[in-house]
């Protein structure tokens, strides 16, 4: 069996009024004294926040006052809170636990950087709701990030603690880069992935299924009547 390649697409979208730069920002994060780094996500291997965590020493080598800021909650979050406590990193991470998604967007405005280190992804709709905030992006180097992350910021190997540090630090280390990546990519979010523009055009794609699915006119009409032969009456035949 093969498959139609009239095939459509349509993207992830987000509400760009809602994660915008203008607004209030999350007051922890906010008062940061140095570069506020944040991880967002389920506290899982998967999304490997160990390796955030272990950039952190490397990246407090060049910004010594850089934080780092856990939003999300999972089964490694113990395991992590006693790393911090063996590297006596107390007063330069902490975990801000499950932050409601109604709260995300002061996330965002208040980070200076997003990090998405993680070994697998889809299309993370985090990746474009920081952009929107104008908050760049370093991510691991993954075939459904790399395509928005590299315009926007820096993309990494997984598991390259040495070149995540090194990516996070670049930018925090030079502001008007950071700024310019951010203003580039709300841009780009703007453009192309507003929640407004996906609706219609996933409700113009459904419009011309509907239309290919279309019975023609003669069908809609229903079966027509089967043709009766005619009955001979036999009873006068010689």
């Amino acid at each position: 069996m093969g498959v139609n390649t009239d095939i459509a697409v349509v993207n992830n979208g987000i509400d760009t009024d809602r994660f915008s730069p203008s607004g209030p920002k999350h007051n922890r994060i906010d008062a940061a004294v140095g570069p506020a780094i944040v991880f967002v996500g389920r506290l899982v291997d998967g999304k490997r926040p160990q390796d955030a965590l272990a950039s952190l020493a490397e990246i407090q080598d060049r910004c010594l006052d850089a934080q780092l800021f856990f939003c999300g909650d999972g089964p490694m979050r113990e395991s992590l809170e006693n790393t911090v406590a063996e590297k006596e990193l107390d007063d330069a991470v902490s975990f801000l636990g499950r932050v409601p998604y109604s709260e995300m967007p002061t996330v965002f405005r208040a980070a200076d950087l997003f990090v998405l280190p993680s070994r697998t992804e889809g299309f993370p709709r985090t990746v474009l709701e920081a952009l929107a905030c104008e908050t760049p992006v370093v991510s691991s180097n993954l075939e459904q990030t790399a395509r928005i992350v590299e315009q926007t910021g820096t993309t990494v190997e997984v598991g390259d603690i040495e070149g995540l540090a090194t990516a996070v630090s670049d930018l925090v280390e030079d502001k008007q880069l950071l700024s310019d990546l951010g203003k580039h990519g709300r841009q780009i979010v703007t453009a192309r992935y507003d929640w407004e523009d996906m609706v219609r055009e996933t409700t113009n794609i459904l419009g011309q299924i509907a239309k290919i699915s279309e019975p023609p006119a003669t069908d809609r009409k229903g079966p027509s009547s089967p043709e009766i032969p005619a009955i001979r009456d036999e009873t006068n035949i010689k």
